[in-house]
């Protein structure tokens, strides 16, 4: 059974921060910030439950620190290409030299194509918060090369307003540590269970009432099921300007209930065996007549 995708792979170099932002994020999340950690030894496997408005799902970080890594370091961790779907790169803003080990990583995240792929530059140790971030044009120019976003943890909506942009524009934009989030939070996890949100349940229905619809495509009005259709106070006849209007949305709506039970009758009746049917076409017309109206009845009253 193929493993879910639904990892996020968390390095970089030891005293970083790698922990203490795995903690920030899980902070957000009442449910998964009282985890413990699922191993002790490198990595660490550190679960979170996603629980947003409109989905939750179980993921995981797989926490792990390396120095000096090479390509036969990230090639070990090819074999779980098909669990992996974020990664974050986490380095120390204010030393340099801890950005160099994502190097090493671009022919895996080639190769892994996770959906989620972040350079974080994070503020660890006694640093000043919001200080400018060393050679940052460097890194982000490796970064677009390479497909990874680049993140400063310590980003403002104010300090992104320098470029002439008024802040208020700027402020639309999620940077820092809740872009961070963002990108997690919108990621299509595997496994992931959507809500039923009132919209949601809005488009479900509309859907359900098109399929219903579409049922009766190409049926002639000689068809019982015409009449059945008329019967139910259903009228799908086309003025046609295209604005077809249902009246109103309640006695719509238990219609096509109606319809919904009919369809079900009509399969039902599609499996009768054809000693059945030769068995009808044998009656008199009044018979035949009285069993459809049966039929009818059935549909109907079973409101």
């Amino acid at each position: 059974m193929p493993a879910r995708k639904n990892k996020i792979l968390v390095t970089g170099r030891p005293g970083v921060g790698k922990i203490d932002l795995v903690k920030r994020i899980l902070s957000i999340y009442p449910n998964s910030s009282q985890a413990p950690p699922e191993s002790s030894t490198q990595p660490l496997c550190i679960p979170w439950t996603i629980d947003t408005k409109y989905y939750t799902a179980e993921v995981g970080f797989w926490v792990d620190s390396a120095e000096g890594v090479t390509q036969t370091d990230v090639e070990a961790w090819e074999v779980l290409n098909d669990a992996v779907d974020g990664f974050m790169f986490v380095f120390n803003r204010s030393k340099p030299e801890t950005f160099e080990d994502i190097r090493a990583w671009s022919k895996f995240l080639e190769r892994c194509q996770p959906n989620v792929a972040l350079c974080v530059a994070n503020t660890a140790g006694a640093v000043d918060e919001g200080a400018p971030c060393a050679d940052v044009d460097v890194f982000e120019d490796w970064c677009i090369a390479n497909g990874v976003e680049f993140v400063d943890v310590d980003t403002s909506a104010a300090s992104r307003a320098d470029d002439g942009r008024a802040l208020e524009d700027v402020g639309k934009e999620r940077v820092g540590f809740e872009r961070i989030v963002e990108a997690l939070e919108t990621n299509m996890w595997d496994g992931m269970r959507r809500k039923q949100t009132p919209a949601r349940a809005r488009q479900d229905a509309e859907d359900e009432e098109d399929s219903a619809l579409d049922d009766l495509d190409g049926i002639p009005d000689t068809d019982p099921m015409r009449k059945f259709v008329e019967l139910l106070g259903l009228n799908f006849a086309d003025d046609g300007d295209g604005d077809g209007d249902p009246g109103d949305l309640d006695a719509f709506e238990e219609s096509v209930q109606k319809l919904k039970r009919l369809r079900a009758y009509r399969r039902r009746s599609s499996l009768m065996s054809l000693q059945t049917k030769e068995y009808n076409l044998t009656l008199p017309e009044a018979e035949r007549r009285a069993a459809l109206s049966l039929g009818l009845e059935s549909v109907v009253e079973t409101d």
